[in-house]
């Protein structure tokens, strides 16, 4: 995790008003848009202590302090923990782990982003080595498989949920197969690749479909193309469905304390849109991703 930027409000007031955002792991490779992405981030903070200085004052914080989280694992643990007031996330992060313990929920969304030209359900793929003699996912019984993280939902959770529930029966991680993370979309296109950091063959990849990730792991095998990247797809696993994009949760003790100050922000975010566009959430949407990885749902693995 980053810590991006620090902006005082009020020196007689220690409170700190913590806000993260998610970033692709891979996107700190790729030095231009890494760059694009951190000088939006800049306006934002510039923006939100002009528009929202006097009502976060008048909720009792001096401080604003925004962070990157670059990680899986450490998104994942900060939406358990509850410690940001606002945190952008993966929605499979966001949906996964509610099941997963009895303490309330920390958060709620309040916003999602309004780009989701890669939001597709086609958009999660398995992924083979272009010769491997796997035609099937039937054949992925008793491999090796590494995915970017299990709640990465174009990077092994939609993959691991319609593989419970596939035509082929159910093919479990960690019964029927086995997986590694990668924590990266070009670290799991390495693995696949070479099996490198990986005790036994990793046989197939839980990937997105493209993304900047394959950008950087054929710069790292030093070929000139993603096209020449030796893998090739092994199944497009889910029908279309529409998909939420990435929300903005906010803290429901905050939003229940300040319900005004929960709109000023919800309206801040919106009119300048930074660092993206932003939406009102789609609730369908949200619930027919729900229905989808309602195979995951439960920690101990038991089909519903």
């Amino acid at each position: 995790m980053i810590d991006f930027s620090y902006k005082t409000l009020d020196t007689r007031i220690g409170q700190k008003f913590l806000i993260a955002f998610w970033q692709d792991p891979d996107l700190s490779q790729l030095g231009f848009t890494y760059e694009s992405f951190r000088e939006k981030l800049r306006r934002f903070t510039r923006e939100l202590e002009s528009e929202l200085r006097e009502p976060l004052i008048e909720a009792g914080f001096g401080d604003i302090q925004i962070s990157i989280i670059d990680d899986y694992d450490s998104l994942v643990d900060e939406r358990n923990l509850g410690r940001f007031h606002l945190l952008h996330c993966d929605p499979a992060v966001y949906l996964l782990p509610r099941y997963e313990s009895l303490e309330p929920y920390p958060y709620t969304v309040l916003l999602e982003e309004a780009d989701r030209e890669e939001s597709t359900s086609s958009n999660a793929v398995i992924w083979v080595k272009k010769d491997s003699p796997i035609q099937s996912p039937r054949d992925l019984i008793n491999e090796k498989i590494v995915s970017v993280h299990p709640s990465s939902l174009f990077g092994g959770a939609l993959q691991r949920a319609w593989l419970w529930d596939s035509p082929f029966g159910a093919l479990r991680d960690g019964r029927e197969y086995a997986s590694v993370q990668s924590g990266a979309v070009s670290e799991g296109v390495l693995r696949l690749v070479t099996s490198l950091g990986t005790e036994d063959p990793v046989e197939a990849a839980f990937l997105p479909r493209e993304g900047i990730g394959f950008q950087v792991a054929a710069q790292m095998l030093g070929l000139k193309r993603v096209e020449d990247i030796p893998i090739r797809t092994l199944e497009i696993p889910s029908s279309e469905f529409p998909l939420p994009g990435n929300p903005l949760l906010i803290d429901r003790n905050l939003l229940e304390k300040f319900p005004d100050l929960g709109e000023q922000i919800r309206q801040f975010f919106i009119e300048q849109k930074l660092p993206w566009d932003w939406i009102s959430p789609q609730e369908a949407d949200f619930s027919s991703l729900e229905d989808r990885l309602s195979p995951l749902l439960f920690k101990d693995g038991n089909s519903p």
